[in-house]
């Protein structure tokens, strides 16, 4: 049975909008000018059970993928991984570090670029984040990440540097605000929408988790960057 998705538009995420509203206070407190930004979404009903919302996001992830590909050929397709709350850095924690965690994102099942595995430090604590391109073989992988994993995300850049361990690190430091509770392990979109789209890079959010009535990848850039037209 084909899966119907629904293409939504928002032009702007600070005001009342059907994809993700933003907070323009906050992110005054992030960028003293903080950008334009919209959404496109991509919108599947669950009119069936729970457990078909796996499905419905990949469905909708895929639609998202395309448009974004419909845009610009030069995008490049990446999922960013940081792993769990910050641990004590063990000699066992810093020998295993990121993909030796990640078995699935594995050399052998990577078939495109990987990131080293960057290491942040706060005192004697220690978690790791990376990036991996988001091949064609690896797309229903790296969209379930993205829909199960709060620390994952979705990012089309046609940066060539954002792989380098600078880029990597500032991802990090800019997803995560906070060293307890959810801001420790859960992305800040804001801050990640704020900083990162004006470089040009496009944001997929994935939502349908086993609670939530739809799933919807939500693609989150500048309007220009979506083919929208500008804020005048």
């Amino acid at each position: 049975m084909t899966t119907e998705v629904l293409q939504v538009v928002s032009p702007d995420l600070y005001t009342d909008n059907d994809s993700l509203l933003l907070d323009r206070n906050q992110a005054e407190t992030i960028c003293h000018s903080p950008p334009s930004l919209a959404a496109v979404s991509f919108v599947a009903k669950n009119e069936q059970s729970i457990g078909n919302l796996q499905d419905l996001c990949r469905a909708c992830g895929v639609k998202a993928a395309s448009f974004v590909s419909d845009l610009s050929a030069d995008y490049k397709c990446w999922l960013f991984v940081a792993d769990g709350p910050w641990r004590e850095a063990s000699p066992v924690v810093r020998h295993r570090r990121l993909w030796k965690n990640r078995p699935s994102l594995s050399d052998s099942l990577v078939k495109g670029i990987r990131s080293e595995e960057v290491e942040i430090m706060i005192g004697n604590k220690v978690r790791y984040a990376g990036l991996v391109e988001v091949t064609p073989g690896l797309t229903d992988q790296a969209l379930e990440i993205a829909r199960t994993d709060r620390a994952c995300a979705i990012i089309f850049s046609r940066r060539g540097d954002i792989t380098n361990a600078f880029s990597v690190e500032g991802i990090f430091r800019i997803a995560f605000t906070s060293v307890s509770g959810d801001g420790e392990t859960h992305l800040d979109w804001l801050a990640l929408a704020v900083s990162l789209c004006p470089l040009g890079d496009i944001l997929m959010r994935l939502s349908g988790q086993f609670d939530d009535r739809d799933a919807a990848a939500d693609l989150i850039a500048t309007p220009g960057n979506l083919g929208l037209p500008r804020k005048t």
